[in-house]
C-alpha cells in the first residue's frame, strides 16, 4: 500500500464516470474503453472526495484503513491520480475544454459504451 502525502489531492480523471446502481456501481473509463463493477461505497467515496486533500479525506474517515485502500485502488486502476493544488486548478472538466462538441456528446458515448 502506497503512502500518499496529506498535502496531496485525490483527482479523478475527467474521462472516468461513476454510475451508481441499486446494489453496485460501475466505473466507466471512456478513454480506455473499460468498465468495472464496484461496491456502492466506492461510488460514495468518489462523490465526497474528488479533488479533496488526502489529509482532509483521512480526517473525515478518522484514518480508516479503507480510505487508503480506495485511494490505492483508484490510482492503481488509473481512474485517478494524486496531485498538487496546481493540478486541481488546471485540470478542467471535459465540458470546459472544448465547445466544439454538443453538450450531450459525452453522455451519449457513456450510454453506448456501458450498455
Amino acid at each position: 500500500m502506497k503512502q500518499y502525502s496529506n498535502n496531496a489531492y485525490l483527482i479523478i480523471f475527467e474521462t472516468v464516470r461513476f454510475v451508481r446502481g441499486y446494489t453496485k456501481s460501475t466505473i466507466c473509463d471512456i478513454e480506455r474503453r473499460k468498465n468495472i463493477i464496484v461496491p456502492n461505497s466506492v461510488y460514495d467515496f468518489y462523490r465526497r472526495n474528488n479533488k479533496k486533500l488526502i489529509g482532509k479525506i483521512r480526517a473525515y474517515y478518522q484514518d480508516d484503513e479503507t480510505v487508503n485502500e480506495y485511494i490505492d485502488f483508484l490510482v492503481e486502476k488509473e481512474f485517478a491520480f494524486v496531485g498538487s493544488y496546481h493540478d486541481v486548478l488546471h485540470f478542467k472538466p471535459m465540458g470546459s475544454v472544448s465547445k466544439s462538441y454538443p453538450q450531450n456528446a459525452t453522455s451519449f458515448s457513456l450510454i453506448n459504451f456501458c450498455n
